[in-house]
Order: structure tokens, then sequence, then C-alpha cells
């Protein structure tokens, strides 16, 4: 329950505070139904290894692992799949059915083999290779939506009429109140009187969220979780191939590749996204495919195997074993992965939910360079003075690596200022013409350029440059007088706008974008360098990709400083002087870092690109993590 939130005050010019008083909130949900749920499954392991040794110098490894899961059941059937068979397209399941798990364990069996050759018999130089398929039964991560799709609520069809379902489950997803008119104010319907129960009961109810001829408006759809019921397991193949070389008696070198690829892994589709069009919202809901069977509901979130991922590196070591107290390590990768879906800051994004792989691109981890050096030095000993000039020892550990990925969007999928452009509801990217490296230097609490005409999107916005708006007289042709609309607009701008492929087939030529310099005029663009950024014509995707932009590197040097005291011969004591980010270099987060001030929203403009965080207190762990400025910290350890 919020209060002083949106424009429903208590009084004219009240404060939350006020509003809360007199018990007029603004918005006001709740949780309905059971949301516990009681799952139960098996599962079982079982593995094998034996080393063969060939000849002195080469040994073989064999290794294979089954794995076996029964069922996923639920005590109560407090679940229910998307069943197009059913009257309101739900099916209540749960104990002694498993239509959702699949019965193909023959792909359980997990082989894995590696081998190790000295390839001149006196062990200075050994190489060495490995593969294995692993897959796990993520069982409880496919189900997880079932529990809450609500069989039992009243289900209203597209003219208005109602039926009540027959199911048990009136879902566990917070339910948005009706409103009331009290006093003349809109407010949640809550009943704050001792008679009766304070929220009202019944709530769960679904429609298409139009209005029927000569009847009130439906209620808001039902968003409802799906599981493929032929889905597969997911696996994974993992291989590397490395060669370890002595460099004298103390120092030895690693180089490596190393390699893996995912195969079937889940993901989730939108079985009932609506065809690109218009942004009307009445067009959208009907361009479900299931509107005519069941209007009443929205997404349906389906998992099923649709999403692969690949992962290549480089791997260098180089290892200096104790040489008069000196110890050190030399790390190096160059690496590159890649996946369809991202679980990371809005890199889950499917624009198009029809083209995984259109989505295929760099993961959030995907750091190309990274190099840590770590080296220790214990001081030699001096006996005498009080223990003073003995038992001291230093350690650093440098970590350079490149920049990470980030991604970014069309947050206002639901027509927020009059958006939407592919008209399917989802969250979506615009069109890139140039390099998007040259966005990447932007940052902290830079953003990036923006620009539009007057009395846009982007010209209303303080952040960003207002062009002036060109002259239109004499003209009627939408794309003429968008044209001259825009005529002021930088160049590299109009030329990528005016080479966007519209949508005629899907999209009226009077729509206000139906062209990319109508979509221009009425929001604006991006620009960095001879780059830009500019948002589609209505009905059509953008072509930008995943994870395209890269943040800043980042550098770090932690230091630490031991002193060893004996007390007897079986009691010490250590203390320790430790100094994080020791040159106190500053790091930010990427763009859009969970309570970030800054966005990756493409209609925020203000903060497009930047950065107002650390990544400790981006991810909400101002303790620990990276970006915290230069930290000391004492510590007193007791040896017994």
């Amino acid at each position: 329950m919020a209060f002083g939130t949106a424009n429903t005050p208590a009084f004219t010019g009240a404060t939350g505070l006020e509003s809360f008083l007199m018990g007029v909130p603004s918005t006001a949900s709740y949780v309905a139904g059971n949301p516990s749920v009681t799952r139960r499954y098996w599962a079982y392991g079982t593995f094998v290894q034996d080393d063969w040794r060939i000849t002195q110098r080469l040994t073989l490894n064999l290794g294979l692992r089954y794995e076996y899961e029964t069922p996923l059941t639920e005590d109560n059937n407090l679940m229910a799949i998307f069943d197009p068979l059913s009257p309101t397209g739900l099916t209540q399941v749960g104990n002694g059915v498993d239509s959702y798990q699949p019965k193909k364990f023959g792909s359980n069996f997990n082989p894995r083999t590696g081998m190790v050759w000295d390839v001149t018999g006196k062990g200075t130089t050994v190489i060495r290779a490995g593969w294995g398929l692993f897959s796990n039964w993520p069982i409880l991560s496919v189900v997880q939506g079932l529990g809450s799709n609500p069989t039992g609520a009243v289900f209203f069809r597209a003219d208005g009429t109602s039926f009540q379902g027959t199911g048990t489950i009136v879902s566990a997803n917070n339910i948005t109140l009706p409103t009331i008119t009290v006093g003349g104010v809109l407010t949640p319907g809550i009943n704050w009187s001792s008679a009766g129960a304070v929220f009202p009961t019944g709530a769960v109810r679904c429609g298409d969220n139009l209005t029927p001829a000569g009847k009130p408006k439906n209620p808001g759809t039902c968003a409802i979780g799906a599981v493929d019921p032929h889905w597969s397991v997911p696996y994974m193949h993992q291989w590397n191939v490395g060669i370890q070389h002595a460099l004298g008696s103390g120092m030895s070198l690693d180089v490596a590749y190393v390699g893996s690829h995912g195969t079937n892994l889940f993901g989730t589709n939108d079985l009932n996204m609506p065809t690109p069009g218009s942004s009307s919202g009445t067009r959208i809901q009907q361009s479900r495919p299931y509107y005519s069977q069941f209007p009443w509901l929205g997404n349906i979130s389906f998992v099923t195997n649709r999403d692969y991922s690949n992962y290549n590196a480089l791997q260098v070591t180089l290892n200096q074993r104790n040489w008069h107290g000196l110890t050190q390590t030399f790390g190096y990768s160059y690496s590159h992965t890649l996946d369809v879906a991202g679980t990371d800051l809005a890199q889950a994004i499917y624009p198009d939910v029809r083209c995984p792989s259109c989505n295929y691109g760099p993961t959030p981890f995907d750091i190309r360079h990274r190099v840590t050096i770590r080296t220790s030095y214990d001081f030699p000993s001096v006996k005498g003075h009080a223990q003073m000039l003995e038992g001291w020892s230093i350690s650093s550990v440098i970590n350079l690596q490149g920049a990470t990925p980030w991604d970014t969007r069309d947050g206002s999928a639901n027509n927020t200022n009059g958006s939407n452009f592919s008209g399917t509801g989802k969250s979506e990217r615009w069109n890139i013409f140039g390099s998007p490296s040259e966005f990447n230097a932007f940052g902290r609490a830079e953003h990036v350029p923006c620009f539009g005409i007057v009395g846009s999107a982007f010209g209303k916005d303080l952040a960003c440059t207002a062009v002036p708006l060109g002259s239109t007289t004499g003209l009627t042709d939408p794309q003429a007088i968008a044209a001259a609309k825009v005529v002021n607009m930088p160049k590299a701008c109009i030329t990528g706008s005016q080479s966007i492929t519209p949508n005629p087939a899907l999209v009226a030529a009077n729509d206000a974008n139906a062209y990319g310099l109508q979509s221009l005029a009425n929001f604006g663009c991006y620009v960095a360098g001879d780059s830009v950024i500019v948002p589609p014509s209505q009905g059509t995707f953008g072509n930008m990709g995943k994870g395209i932009f890269r943040s800043s590197a980042f550098r770090n040097w932690d230091v630490s400083v031991r002193k060893n005291f004996r007390l007897t011969e079986r009691v010490g004591t250590e203390f320790a002087f430790d100094m994080y980010n020791a040159t106190n270099t500053p790091h930010f987060a990427i763009p859009g870092g969970n309570g970030n001030t800054s966005a990756n929203d493409l209609l925020a403009p203000s903060g497009f690109g930047a950065s107002a965080a650390t990544p400790n207190v981006s991810n909400g762990n101002v303790v620990g993590g990276s970006g915290d400025a230069r930290r000391y910290q004492l510590g007193l350890k007791f040896k017994f």
C-alpha cells in the first residue's frame, strides 16, 4: 500500500503522510490465495571412474555419471499448466501428475574423459586434455511459476459476461485492488470500518482490459506460466587442452585452451505474444494468438529448450615458487562468452521472442582480457630485538580486467510516453548506425548526448539539446512533414532514420510513427562521434544486438602486511594490516544497475549511458563487492 505516489491525495495539496493519516492510499495490492506449496521429488546419482596408465608417460582417465529424478509432485494439486483444451486455458495438476516432466532418462548419462602425457618422460613438459558432458534436472526452476496460475479466478469473456473457474488456485501474485470513489477521490477499495474484511474477497479476476459495448470495462489480463511438456534435459560440453612446462626448478608455465558449449538451455517464450503493429492497446490484446479462445490471458511465459551458449578462452599462468622468500603468480586470460538470454541487469530481453538467435550476444560476464598478479614476500628474519625484525611478510594482488558489456532497452513497453514501437508490448531495442564502441566513452554521471526537436519527447527533456522545429508550411504528406520538422537535427540522425524500413503491411500510413523520420520527430536520437541511435518505425524491431556497449575497465590493487609473534612454542599471534583499493581508483557500475540512479532506458535520456554509483552501492551491498573507496583493516589473530 502506498500513499502520496499518484494523483489521489486525501485533499488538495495533501502530503503522503497526511493521506496516510486520513486513510486514503494511492495504490494498494495484496497477495491472494495460498502462496505455500509442498513439492516433492527424489534425485539419485551415481558415478564411476577409472585411471588407466597406458604407458609410463601416458595416463587415461575415464568417468561416467548417471542421474535420475522422479517426477515432481505437489501434495495439494496447487500447480496448474497451460492447456489449450481446457475451458479456461488452465488445468490444475500436482500429486501423481507428471505431464510437465519428461521420461527421457537416457540423456542423463554424462561421460567424462581426460589424459595426461609426459612428453619427455622427465616431468618437465606435460600435455593435459579433458572433455566432459554435464547436465542436471532443474525441475524446480522449470515449474516455479505454475503455483500461481489462477484456476479459481473469475474469467471475463470479450462481451463482458463472466464465469467462475473451477480450480482451487486463486493466485499467489499481487492483486491490485479496484478503485472506488471516496469523497470525490478515486482510491483503492479498502474497508476501514470494523465491520467486514479490510480487503475485498474474490478479487482475482481475468479479462481483456477492454470495454465491451454497453458494459463496464473488463478487468486486466492474467499472465500465466507454462512449461513445454516435451522439454529435455539441458546439458553442457566442457573441454580443455593445455601444456605445462617447467622453467627451471622453481618456475612453471601453463598455457591452455578452455571451451564450453551449452545446448538445450532453458529459455522463456511468450506463447501469446501479439503480432507487431500499431501501439493501440486494443489491437495489441486482440492480436494475441489465443485471444479468440482465451481473451482473458495476457503473457503466457512458456519455458522450453530454446537457449544456447558458448565460451572460448586462452588461459596463461606463470608460477614462481618460493625463491628467497618471494612467491609470484601471473595469470592472463583472453576469453569470449556468448549466450541467447543473459541473466543480469536487463540483458534477458527478447525483443522478438520468435527469433532467439536475434538475441545471441555477449553475456553479462563477457570480459575479454583479465590479468591477475599475486605476489608474496617473506622478509629475512633477524633474531633478537624482541622479535621486531622477524616474522614480517607483505603480499599484493593486482587485478586488471577489460570492460563488461551492458544492454539497453526501450522501457515504455506498455504505451508509456506513446512508445511501444514494435506493438508487441515487449521491452525492445532501437536502431544503431555506426560503431557501438563510440558510446563506450560515457559513464559516471555523464549521459550520452541526446537531441530532439522542440516539443518532442527528447526536446522536452532538459538534459537534451532542443533543436529548432523546421517549417512545414504547405506540406500535407506525413513523410514530407516529418522530414521538414527534423531538418535541423544532426545529419547522421536524419540519414539513419531515412534508411529504416517501415512495415506498411501491419501499420497504417497515417500512424504517428509509421516511418523512421516520424519516430525521430516525435522522440529524438542519441549521438556519439559519427554514430547514432534512433527509434524504429512503428511495427518493427530495432537492429541493436544484446550487450553491444561496454562499461569502463576495472583496475584494483590490494596490499596486506603481516607480522607474526611467537609467544611460546605452540602459541603465537599474527597482526594484519590490509589495504583494499590501495590506489583509491573509482569504479562505476554499468548503467541501469540495481539501485543505480542512472538508467539504461532509451526513453530516459537524462540518464542513458550514465552511472552514478559504484558496483557495491548499485547492487545494495555497501560492505562487500568492488567499487569501494580505499579501505584499511586491522586484525589480530591468535594461533595455538
